[in-house]
């Protein structure tokens, strides 16, 4: 089983997760008494289902992503976050969808998905984002099938900071704590068939407080989309993300029980009322960590000073710039260019390594560092993921966050400071990255090891595979979705050969 219990999840230990999950997604489990309430709401909205001017309805299956088939067939992972549980809504194929990918479905002017759950326990993240998946080239020959996979979002995410769920008790409508709680998500492009589907909902016995709406703006020149059931209509996708659980056992009980259900519902409602094109969120806040932090450049490179001292006279490779990627969902879409299901609650960072190519050895002097800020402290970002990816596919085979991070500046650079103006350790972290990690570093959190492929575990490198680390930013506290690169300090990383 995936191991919640674990802040950093290495390629042999998440190669379980999808086929543990592919059983608890997928099979149906009785309800428990914890799940009664969700249960009795599912059978309640499906009645109202069966007695309400409904054309046509359909029940889907919320799906697990399985990250183990890619490095097997060695096709692209879409730069998988090992430390995160992927699952998408999944329908049974009509003509003309076409599914050589998993994830993706049409939809009508008349129609809405319908995702109906008890939300999990507490975890640092929680996420919800439409997608459009995959859509017909606009020059292409009438009688061609092909249809490029473009994976990219068309708007922001739902994240746990601005989830509609039922209040529990003390709690008023709007701002009920997310988890745990009876919820829905409604996707759709008809401003008519959400309506409906609130009432249907709100019949049902869930407040229209409870209910997220997922608008697909189609017709929109800017931007355009396309629904219905023709080959020039896009494939839509709905992808869910759950990443680091306080308690890692609730939340194994809460896949086990897999109280979600997934409807694909066509209302007659008399009409079309498209949503308009909404922008993404601003990133920029006006807080930014260099303001919060002053010095904090000179400190970092003090701390990565540090930790050249604690290997001399070893000299490794110091990158200390990079890329940040966000926003890219409208150029993938109007360039029908794989986007790999970006994320706008996360800013995507790579270091700029060219032309040096990295790989790792089981040779001991050959390791990383990455040293950061302790982006918690500042508010910047609710947890920052740092996974190694396989180049050839983009799979993630390892990974580590900042959830257990303080003390680990200190534990790996303290001892070698002398003279070097870092002030305080815990406004920073340092994580090992190598094929073996020392014990004390492992039982601390602060090391990853980056696996090999095996016999039953494909998830892993070789010595001469390339490989590179991505840094992910996940929400900014303020604007609610990632981190503006202009208002956080990036890391730094070195490596040792």
């Amino acid at each position: 089983m995936y191991n919640f219990r674990l802040r950093h999840s290495t390629g042999p230990l998440h190669s379980l997760c999808p086929i543990v999950l592919a059983l608890l997604l997928c099979l149906p489990i009785p309800a428990t008494a914890q799940y009664a309430a969700w249960e009795d709401l599912r059978q309640a909205f499906e009645a109202a289902l069966e007695q309400a001017p409904v054309s046509d309805w359909e029940s889907g299956s919320w799906d697990p992503g399985d990250i183990e088939e890619c490095f097997e067939d060695q096709s692209f992972c879409f730069g998988n976050n090992p430390l995160t549980v992927y699952s998408y809504a999944e329908f049974r194929p009509r003509f003309p969808e076409l599914r050589r990918y998993a994830g993706g479905f049409m939809l009508g002017e008349d129609e809405g998905v319908v995702v109906l759950l008890q939300t999990p326990p507490e975890m640092q993240y929680m996420g919800f984002t439409p997608y459009v998946h995959n859509r017909r080239l606009p020059d292409a020959p009438f009688w061609s099938t092909r249809r490029p996979l473009v994976t990219a979002s068309f708007g922001d995410s739902l994240n746990q900071l601005r989830f509609n769920a039922h209040p529990g008790p003390g709690e008023v409508p709007g701002s009920a704590y997310p988890f745990e709680r009876l919820s829905a998500l409604v996707m759709t492009a008809n401003q008519s068939v959400a309506t409906g589907l609130v009432e249907l909902l709100e019949a049902s016995g869930l407040p229209a407080s409870a209910t997220n709406i997922l608008s697909v703006p189609v017709g929109d020149a800017t931007l355009p989309l396309y629904a219905g059931y023709s080959r020039d209509a896009d494939e839509f996708a709905l992808l869910g993300r759950f990443s680091l659980p306080a308690d890692p056992q609730a939340v194994e009980d809460w896949y086990a029980a897999s109280p979600v259900a997934v409807y694909r519902v066509a209302l007659d409602t008399g009409g079309f009322t498209p949503y308009p094109l909404q922008p993404y969120a601003s990133r920029i806040t006006g807080r930014s960590e260099y303001e919060l932090l002053p010095g904090v450049e000179a400190r970092l490179a003090n701390l990565a000073t540090a930790l050249r001292r604690r290997h001399a006279p070893s000299a490794p490779r110091t990158f200390a710039t990079g890329t940040g990627y966000a926003g890219e969902g409208w150029d993938c879409l109007r360039d029908y260019l794989p986007c790999a299901y970006d994320n706008q609650d996360a800013l995507y960072y790579r270091f700029n390594t060219f032309p040096t190519i990295l790989n790792m050895t089981s040779d001991a002097g050959n390791f990383w560092y990455i040293a950061g800020v302790n982006h918690q402290r500042t508010g910047k970002a609710l947890y920052t993921n740092h996974a190694v990816y396989f180049v050839q596919i983009a799979g993630g085979v390892s990974s580590i966050d900042d959830s257990d991070s303080i003390g680990s500046a200190a534990f790996y650079a303290q001892a070698f400071a002398g003279g070097l103006e870092i002030g305080d350790f815990d406004d920073f972290y340092v994580f090992r990255i190598a094929r073996d990690c020392a014990i004390d570093e492992l039982e601390a959190g602060f090391c990853i090891e980056v696996p090999y492929p095996s016999q039953g575990q494909p998830i892993g490198v070789e010595d001469d595979d390339d490989i590179y680390p991505v840094i992910r930013f996940y929400v900014d506290s303020q604007s609610g979705v990632g981190p503006a690169l202009s208002e956080i300090v990036p890391p730094v990383l070195l490596v040792y050969e």
